[in-house]
């Protein structure tokens, strides 16, 4: 089947053929033969042509222009996408059977566009027309397509004035309904009642029926410049044709003004900084058209920027540089990110989630397990045989969602997660913190394990983990490592007994304060001193502990503080930097950010740190350092020192590389937050919407987020790039040597 022929099958049935008002041009449309159909000719009469025999039997149904959607008369109108009452809707059906419908095809020659051009101007459907703020056209449904001869366009107008909002709102109210049954609404008051829906266009609704459907045929500069079809009702009511402005139309930002916007939200700015380039910049009339001879009375577009006009920044620029639109519901864009037949799919973001299960009914939880290849790596490095903490959190994100952290502790005593654990609190729960129980806490963790597999023959085991006071964390380790030693935080035993001792009170003959003792102590032995509990938090545990981990007892954590110094950094640092002006992130945009910034952000971090240290060691010395500290963090726990690292080692594709990205100029300066550190992003060479993020320090330590530095740590293209930037200022005097 032929290409084009193909696409319209798709379409699905067609609807009732609607009837030409011109029966001239219909007649000499059956006049034409089947030589001069299939050469492309037309013939221009008034204007237009109209092919009278697709809409019926006529002996040319095996030509190749049968299948042309934009030719086709007899195809669907798109007016279920019409905003309008039931009423206005028996009406269209009556006029569409008495064929009141307006039908006419054109071709591409100079005659029949001039006709297509009449037609359009003087029912103000042309491109100046449609422009003007005062139009009463409002786009309601389009698509586009692909065929030998360029790109189309069909676009559904409908007039404003029979524009019903209440039926919009309703479906509007419907899609939230969808979302809030789902499990995962934004905070606040789900399942809030209807109201009254809010007339925003600028004329009154008069149930005007007129709409127009029309296809073109888009030119080079991406406007649309011939017009191929036009299916439509054009006559407005009494009522539309008086109308005036009932209120001031939405007036559209200026495309430069966006485009700057754009390109400052791609760099990492935040709304106070583009408010204010948008000052200086409409204060000395540095927008592309913005000059003092403007006709201000007559343009239709601003340049200046409202509060209102970020939401949509934000959409066009997550659309634009993530390919993500966050008009789609939260728990639709992750099942499209994790699903490879999707053509949303993203492979990144898939290999970092080894677990993934939606809330498909009201029983069931979003489940939701991250684990990037170098938190894979860390898990084996630093918890294998070794210890474990464990810890949850919430309120990172607008949904009811909570956060579990694995974390390990490296050589340096640095603590890094392994693995991050999201899911949904349970249908009717009041409260999110207290949204979990050991089971659901048990199948992560066991999920988890499962993942890990084994590695030289051995299954993933950590020898002991730490917890707060939460028996359910406790209950879940135990469940999937039977034989953890399990440790307690002993602070959280001490402001347990502060809490117990804030009901004890003195009275005269201090017969009360006595009682209060006694009630204590007997809390105290039942809850806390059974032997299984009391190893955890006593030295005897740790002792245990250090035994079977072969470690001093000072090498046993002794708090949780390492996972609770993460867990602040991550409300307060990582993730208010991709906050809208302090607002939550949804769901989806949390575990986006986690897996493509937040988390190689802070693997990045530790090998600089790393490296940071492996130099100290060279440039210094071992016993100089270990002369300065007790406990050298240049050391594994077991003694053994820390692997060196060639940071610029020879490699000559690397470097071809790397003069590749310095030539092409996709390095760009970033201001950075700590004194003698330069910082800069780069450009991804495969793909234009990938940035990876680099520092350099004059001590020699640097990173970047790029896959290759991560995980083979020697210095990667972007970095070789980036010294060679560095090189060229010191040159030109920006930077002392």
């Amino acid at each position: 089947m032929p290409k084009l022929l193909h696409l319209c099958a798709q379409e699905g049935p067609l609807s009732q053929p609607y009837h030409s008002q011109n029966v001239e041009e219909t007649r000499a449309a059956d006049a034409l033969s089947d030589t001069s159909l299939r050469s492309g000719l037309w013939d221009s009469m008034g204007g237009s042509c109209v092919k009278r025999g697709l809409l019926g039997p006529s002996g040319l149904e095996g030509l190749p222009t049968l299948g042309w959607d934009e030719r086709r008369e007899n195809v669907e109108l798109k007016i279920r996408y019409l905003y309008c009452s039931e009423e206005q809707r028996t009406q269209l059906a009556r006029l569409r059977s008495a064929g009141r419908f307006h039908t006419r095809v054109f071709s591409p020659s100079t005659g029949s566009q001039v006709a297509a051009t009449q037609l359009c101007v003087q029912h103000r459907l042309d491109s100046q027309s449609l422009e003007q703020l005062e139009s009463k056209w409002s786009i309601v449904w389009s698509t586009k397509w692909a065929t030998r001869t360029g790109t189309m366009k069909r676009v559904l107008y409908q007039c404003v004035c029979g524009y019903d909002t209440s039926v919009r709102k309703k479906g509007n109210l419907k899609k939230r309904t969808r979302d809030e049954a789902y499990g995962v609404a934004e905070t606040g008051q789900a399942g809030a009642s209807e109201d009254h829906a809010i007339r925003r266009a600028a004329y009154i609704y008069t149930g005007c029926l007129a709409h127009a459907d029309v296809t073109y045929q888009i030119g080079e500069d991406s406007k649309m410049s011939v017009v191929t079809r036009v299916l439509a009702y054009l006559e407005h009511n009494n009522k539309c044709r008086t109308a005036e402005l009932d209120k001031i139309p939405a007036i559209p930002l200026h495309e430069h003004v966006v485009e700057v916007a754009l390109r400052q939200l791609g760099n990492g700015a935040g709304i106070n900084v583009i408010q204010s380039t948008n000052i200086d910049m409409l204060t000395h009339l540095a927008y592309r058209g913005q000059s003092p001879a403007n006709a201000l009375a007559t343009i239709n577009h601003r340049y200046n920027i409202l509060p209102s006009d970020f939401s949509r920044l934000y959409r066009q620029h997550y659309r634009k540089a993530f390919s993500i639109d966050v008009k789609i519901a939260a728990e639709h864009n992750v099942d499209n990110w994790l699903n490879p037949d999707s053509t949303h799919f993203k492979p990144d973001l898939h290999k970092s989630v080894f677990q993934y299960s939606a809330r498909a009914s009201e029983g069931e939880r979003l489940k939701i397990s991250i684990s990037t290849p170098e938190m894979k790596d860390a898990a084996w490095a630093f918890c294998h045989k070794k210890q474990l903490v464990l810890d949850g959190t919430f309120g990172l994100c607008t949904s009811r969602l909570l956060v579990w952290i694995a974390l390990g502790v490296d050589e340096s005593g640095h603590g890094l997660p392994v693995a991050m654990f999201l899911f949904s609190a349970p249908s009717g729960n009041c409260a999110t913190h207290a949204g979990y129980d050991t089971n659901i806490l048990a199948e992560l963790l066991s999920g988890w394990k499962s993942w890990l597999g084994e590695r030289h023959g051995e299954r993933f085991t950590p020898y002991a983990a730490i917890t707060d006071t939460d028996f359910k964390e406790r209950g879940a380790l135990l469940r999937v490592w039977s034989d953890l030693i399990l440790l307690l935080y002993g602070l959280h035993l001490i402001n347990r007994a502060r809490e117990d001792f804030s009901f004890l009170g003195l009275d005269r003959d201090g017969k009360q304060y006595l009682d209060g003792v006694a009630k204590y102590l007997d809390y105290l032995l039942t809850t806390w001193m059974p032997r299984e509990l009391w190893s955890s938090w006593s030295l005897h545990g740790r002792k245990k502990a250090a035994d079977h981990l072969g470690i001093p007892v000072q090498g046993v954590l002794p708090t949780t503080n390492h996972l609770e110094s993460l867990n602040g950094n991550l409300k307060r640092k990582y993730v208010p930097q991709w906050q809208h002006s302090g607002h939550c992130l949804r769901f989806d945009m949390l575990l986006y950010r986690l897996v493509s910034n937040i988390l190689p952000q802070i693997y990045a971090q530790h090998c600089m740190v790393t490296q940071y240290n492996t130099w100290q060691h060279k440039r210094f010395g071992h016993s100089v350092i270990t002369a300065t500290s007790s406990n050298s963090r240049l050391h594994t726990s077991s003694g053994a020192p820390c692997p060196w690292l060639a940071w610029y080692p020879a490699d000559e594709r690397r470097d071809a590389d790397a003069h590749a990205i310095f030539a092409s100029r996709k390095l760009a300066p970033v201001p950075s937050a700590r004194p003698y550190e330069l910082w800069a992003k780069c450009a991804s060479m495969s793909s234009e919407h990938t940035f990876y993020w680099l520092t350099m320090h004059p001590t020699g330590a640097a990173t970047c987020t790029c896959p290759d530095w991560l995980q083979r740590s020697g210095a990667c293209k972007h970095m070789r790039a980036f010294r060679m930037l560095v090189e060229q200022w010191m040159e030109g005097g920006h930077i002392l040597r």
